[in-house]
């Protein structure tokens, strides 16, 4: 299970990588693969935080409910962004996961909050999976 508790030992380095859900099975289909999990790295993390200092430790938490709640959006080959309207704050974020390992797992490569002109933008992108 994603919690704060964990979440604080991944930007520790203390756990990592940090499996932070699943993506619907309609998404291992598309890529031919077979395990749903999605992680996230120290690395990754920590460059999250830096790079968009709007994003607290608690959007973070809800990057479960965007893997299975958010929109899928083809991106290049072994990528796809996803966006996500939080229905309690109606805030609006915008991810994306890649395939690494020959296929084999997705990563989280990037977090941040958009406005809802952004997210439409990446919404016209590309085919919805």
């Amino acid at each position: 299970m994603f919690e704060l508790g964990l979440l604080h030992e991944l930007v520790a380095g203390r756990h990592d990588p940090l499996q932070i859900g699943e993506v619907p099975q309609r998404i291992c289909r598309h890529f031919s693969c077979g395990l749903p999990f999605v992680y996230l790295s120290t690395y990754t993390v920590k460059k999250i935080l830096k790079k968009h200092g709007d994003v607290t430790f608690f959007d973070l938490l809800i990057l479960p409910l965007l893997l299975k709640h958010g929109t899928y959006i083809a991106d290049r080959n072994s990528c796809m962004a996803i966006g996500y309207q939080h229905p309690e704050t109606n805030k609006d974020y915008l991810a994306a996961i890649k395939m690494a390992k020959g296929n084999l797992e997705f990563w989280l490569s990037t977090f941040h909050r958009v406005d809802a002109k952004q997210l439409a933008g990446v919404y016209r992108r590309g085919p919805r999976l």
